[in-house]
């Protein structure tokens, strides 16, 4: 085997049917789809779908012997990802382990500290990783030609510097072929573009992508609904945008394409509540769509600025409002424990997540957790922020690892513990 594409699973397992998980790997998919069409053997094992323990995982590794092994991380998931890597070594020690993904995108340091990790993929890796391989299996170019590479070096650690972006309508749609695609509750998963126009202080969407916006054409989004409906055969998708509805009117051409071709398909997304107009929503609901999911995050105007997330609590309402008319199932996430958030504001954000789930809305609340490459981990010391754990394991949303100007981490964790029974048993 050339090329060993890895989504290993969370150390806190996520609520799934055993055997299932919720969407397919699709930046693996992205990866792998120009080595295929290169003609590299490249498998991809997505360990949110099958259990397997570590000795049988070593005879997997030993047994196809990958050249080159490529894990993605998340800050949840990174310490899983480096007992794989060091698993990989143990099985076959000449295999080349390339990990990528958002918290070693910042974290490239740490991930080099590691033995068992030999190059480090920062950013977007859909060109990156290809001449990477072509280098480590066709010897082609050096390390240094590279960008967005991160590597060790006679004792140092070289950082190249950051790739140009992918031209996104040049990129091929990602395999569907190397995934069981009845695996996965929603199976049908489309990116139509790259990165995000908003710069929110709690998220690495903007920063993973070197701070651009890229937007796919509707033409070739198009073409990708009409390959996964048509050849395919999904009829649940997910469009997996920051938010899909950055640009309303392109928003719009893709729904009417999805009408005219009178396919009958459920999706879902993510928008933004000051971009719900009735027009938009009601096209958005002819088209197919079932569930939009808003990041509401605080119901106190001060804190909404403060976080630089620039909408107001009654354009929540109303998007909510607007939606169950239109027989959309509207969602959204709250969080607490911004720096300038007291007692008084989180009381504001909870009542406010109790009035919508009134109105229909499902809810969900998280303590703000500083992940690395946003706004408030680099900048924790200035804000007030302590972070009381540097343990990749404790960054979930549902316990504190903060304490603020205002609120300790003991006092948070209370807060929340409230918050959530009053917001779930409603």
């Amino acid at each position: 085997m050339d090329v060993l594409l890895i989504q290993p699973e969370y150390h806190r397992k996520r609520n799934m049917p055993p055997g299932h998980g919720l969407m397919p790997p699709t930046m693996l998919l992205y990866l792998a789809k120009p080595l295929i069409e290169k003609g590299f053997y490249v498998d991809i094992l997505d360990l949110m779908t099958y259990s397997i323990n570590e000795a049988r995982f070593k005879e997997y590794v030993r047994t196809y012997g990958p050249r080159i092994v490529g894990i993605t991380a998340t800050t949840e998931n990174y310490s899983v990802a480096l007992r794989m890597a060091q698993a990989v070594k143990e099985a076959v020690s000449e295999t080349h382990v390339v990990i990528g993904g958002p918290h070693v995108t910042f974290e490239a340091d740490d991930a080099l500290s590691h033995a068992c990790i030999d190059l480090v993929v920062r950013g977007e890796g859909d060109v990156v990783f290809r001449e990477l391989v072509e280098h480590l299996l066709l010897g082609r170019g050096s390390l240094a030609q590279i960008g967005s590479l991160s590597y060790r070096h006679n004792g140092n650690i070289i950082h190249n510097e950051q790739a140009p972006l992918a031209d996104v309508d040049e990129l091929s749609f990602p395999t569907r072929d190397h995934v069981n695609l009845s695996r996965y509750v929603i199976p049908g998963a489309v990116l139509s573009s790259r990165g995000c126009p908003f710069r929110c202080r709690f998220c690495t969407a903007a920063a993973m992508a070197g701070g651009k916006y890229r937007l796919r054409s509707t033409e070739s989004i198009a073409q990708e609904i009409d390959y996964l409906v048509r050849q395919v055969g999904v009829s649940y998708l997910a469009f997996l945008d920051d938010t899909i509805t950055g640009i309303p009117e392109r928003t719009k051409q893709v729904c009417q394409h999805i009408v005219r071709s009178g396919y009958e398909i459920r999706w879902l997304c993510e928008s933004r509540v000051d971009v719900a107009d009735t027009e938009l929503l009601r096209l958005m609901a002819q088209a197919g769509c079932h569930q939009i999911q808003f990041g509401f995050e605080s119901a106190n105007e001060g804190i909404l600025r403060s976080i630089r997330k620039f909408i107001k609590p009654a354009q929540m309402e109303e998007a909510v409002r607007r939606c169950v008319l239109l027989g959309i199932v509207p969602s959204g996430n709250f969080m607490i424990g911004f720096p300038d958030d007291t007692r008084e504001t989180i009381e504001e954000t909870v009542q406010m997540a109790c009035r919508l789930k009134r109105m229909g809305a499902y809810c969900d609340i998280a303590v703000l957790t500083p992940f690395p490459g946003t706004f408030f981990h680099r900048n924790a010391d200035d804000l007030g922020l302590r972070i009381h754990s540097r343990n990749t394991d404790d960054f979930v949303l549902d316990h504190p690892i903060i304490s603020t100007k205002h609120l300790s981490r003991e006092e948070l964790d209370s807060i929340y513990s409230d918050a959530r029974t009053r917001v779930y048993d409603l």
